[in-house]
């Protein structure tokens, strides 16, 4: 089996609370030197962000290796219950916010990913390619669910996701490590779409999402740095050594137990209702999502087909 080619290593986090360790994962269909190196200009050739953001970690993870280690399923091991169960994932919270939205006579069509393949006789892909009007797609606590014809898909695009995750795909990944805010990360990240599209690696027509992912809120950088980001000997970096994660415990008093156990079980219930926190977070600064994560008054319990690994990461 190969192992990661880390070609800059892990740099430590940085101390403070202006320093987002902003992960960029290139899809397995998009993985290539044109778009790493096009995603490179943007950065570098503008003086205002080459000065706001320095490259803390770059390498390329092996699809085998990605396979082997389950990463991509235990990075997605919430979405995937979901798609797994459909409603009977549900909590009773998220059951009487869906009949808000679409009404009670509707509750009963509700499924998950997985059964609607079977239903409607789809591939992943064709699932996942479904275009519906904004008014037909619904986030509820960090699920997708999207209306197709007199059904309600929870996690539609999870099996695609799967799919596509094989041992011959590889993932290059990178981190940022800015001083910038969220405003001006999303600035940054649709100047690389154009950059993309002016070379004409990405079709106008397709969203961002298709070509990589990034990190949108501090809790996802934690997330993203637990599967991630590995030594030169194939080791995992532990994500405590992640920005966003040293800030919560060595300045905000949060243990390593609870830090992770909101990434095992992360809806929770706010004074408001109930979220996905790292939904909740989206945007935040770390200031401001240490402030909403002491603000939880309980966890959702899901009982889980894969968490996370490791004894650390479990919600005691």
């Amino acid at each position: 089996m190969e192992k990661p080619t880390v070609l800059i290593p892990f740099k430590p986090a940085c101390k403070g609370s202006l320093c987002q360790d902003v992960f960029l994962y290139l899809r397995p269909e998009t993985n290539g030197i044109q778009v790493e190196s096009r995603i490179m200009r943007v950065v570098y050739e503008n003086p205002w962000y080459r000065d706001a953001i320095e490259l803390a970690y770059l390498a390329n993870i092996p699809g085998d290796f990605l396979v082997d280690r389950r990463i991509v399923e235990r990075h997605y091991h919430v979405r995937i219950f979901f798609a797994r169960h459909g409603s009977k994932a549900f909590t009773p919270w998220m059951m009487n916010s869906f009949i808000s939205r679409f009404g009670e006579k509707e509750a009963g069509k509700i499924t998950g990913a997985y059964e609607a393949l079977d239903i409607l006789g789809l591939s992943p892909e064709e699932l996942f390619r479904i275009w519906v009007p904004q008014s037909d797609f619904f986030v509820l606590c960090g699920q997708n669910i999207k209306r197709f014809k007199d059904l309600y898909i929870v996690n539609y695009d999870i099996p695609a996701i799967l799919h596509k995750n094989s041992i011959s795909t590889d993932i290059a990944v990178m981190i940022f490590r800015t001083s910038l805010d969220y405003r001006h990360i999303h600035i940054l990240i649709s100047a690389v779409g154009r950059e993309l599209q002016n070379a004409e690696l990405l079709r106008k027509d397709m969203p961002l999402s298709r070509i990589f992912h990034y990190s949108k809120s501090p809790f996802e950088q934690i997330l993203d740095a637990s599967g991630y980001v590995y030594r030169e000997d194939a080791g995992p970096e532990d994500p405590e050594s992640s920005s966003f994660f040293r800030y919560l415990t060595r300045e905000r008093g949060f243990s390593p137990r609870e830090v992770m156990g909101a990434l095992n079980q992360p809806i929770m219930r706010f004074s408001q209702g109930e979220d996905d926190i790292l939904i909740r977070t989206q945007d935040d600064t770390f200031p401001d999502a240490a402030d909403r994560f002491s603000r939880v008054q309980s966890h959702s319990i899901l009982p889980l087909d894969e968490p996370l690994s490791g004894a650390s990461l479990k919600l005691l």
